[in-house]
């Protein structure tokens, strides 16, 4: 490191000897004896001690009588339990989630908060990607990301009675909690008002998720009480018996001859989510059925495949970043009184959707 030839004499040794510290020791070595550095350095007794009683005012040393000279490096700072925040979500793949955790993540650094990422299996257990252990206490609050419910009701509980704040986003929780979630009668009012203007009443609702998930049941009901108004009598719900750990995929994929032999047959399959969407792609591109001219179809999340599938997806998205700003803001209110957050979703027009002929 080369010296400030301004510099007096002990500074000069103090830098050379600060770098020394910061690039070749650490925490709690043995630092060089006052006769050592006299010695190497070249220096007198006096510039030495100058030196290293600096060194050790700011902190770089640590002194011990009869034992000697130490060095002492500051030790990270850690988060409080209140600066940290738990992130659950199940042990599945799902591109939705993968968005949600990419953004929540990110937003958890711009909000000075440290994220522990946890995931749940099948048999409710619960630890990190990498094996690490978890505990409600070490944290200061969570955010449960789509989970099953008797999991959304278990992790609750634990963290509730520790009086942490809990944040459910697509999954509901107890009363207690705070809710953040696309609006699901903005998504189902949205997907029929584009469908029913392009002339479609035959329209079947593919259920490929679980029905056990809340926010599934709920968006049967708004479509059947939405369809019933608009006069489709024709306007079905297929549920393909999905349960949580299932493939959602696989579950669309096989239910689809069942599907296109329904009598009248669909004009259009509004499936749940976009890979139930993609898994109906699929089957109409095997068995000869051209999308969009014998079938429409739309999916729900824009997951980022849809833009690439054929024909292009036209779905409905999630406000992901939306969800993430408001989760991380409901994080840092107490849970009581709990809030619900509904928020708009936004409608992506591609090609797989066209009127009726």
């Amino acid at each position: 490191m080369p010296w400030d030839p301004q510099l007096p004499l002990h500074a000069k040794v103090y830098r050379g000897l600060s770098y020394a510290i910061d690039n070749y020791f650490k925490d709690g070595d043995r630092f060089f004896t006052e006769k050592k550095l006299i010695a190497e350095l070249k220096v007198s007794q006096v510039t030495v001690r100058r030196a290293v009683y600096d060194l050790a005012r700011n902190g770089m040393l640590k002194r011990a009588p009869a034992k000697g000279t130490f060095v002492q490096k500051p030790q990270p700072k850690k988060m409080s339990n209140a600066q940290s925040v738990a992130i659950h979500l199940e042990d599945w793949e799902s591109s939705f989630l993968s968005g949600l955790l990419r953004q929540l993540l990110s937003g958890s650094s711009k909000s000075h908060l440290q994220p522990q990422v946890y995931y749940s299996n099948r048999s409710g257990g619960v630890s990190g990607k990498d094996g690490e252990s978890w505990n409600q206490a070490d944290v200061g609050g969570a955010i449960l990301l789509s989970l099953a419910a008797e999991h959304v009701t278990k992790l609750s509980r634990l963290y509730l009675d520790e009086g942490k704040t809990v944040v459910c986003v697509d999954s509901r929780g107890p009363g207690e909690v705070h809710y953040v979630g696309t609006d699901n009668l903005a998504v189902t009012q949205m997907g029929l008002n584009h469908l029913v203007g392009l002339g479609h009443r035959n329209i079947c609702l593919l259920i490929n998720e679980p029905e056990e998930h809340g926010n599934v049941r709920q968006r049967i009901e708004y479509f059947e009480r939405l369809t019933g108004e608009l006069g489709l009598t024709d306007a079905r719900v297929w549920r393909c018996g999905a349960k949580f750990w299932d493939d959602s995929y696989k579950m669309a994929y096989e239910a689809m001859p069942r599907v296109m032999a329904l009598n009248p047959r669909p004009t259009v399959i509004f499936a749940f989510d976009d890979p139930g969407a993609w898994a109906v792609l699929k089957w109409c591109a095997q068995n000869g059925v051209r999308v969009p001219q014998d079938l429409s179809v739309l999916g729900f999340a824009n997951d980022k495949p849809s833009e690439f599938t054929i024909p292009a997806l036209t779905t409905i998205a999630h406000p992901i970043e939306e969800i993430v700003a408001t989760a991380l803001e409901l994080l840092k209110q107490p849970a009581q009184p709990s809030q619900t957050r509904l928020l708009a979703p936004k409608f992506v027009l591609r090609e797989s959707t066209l009127a009726v002929k």
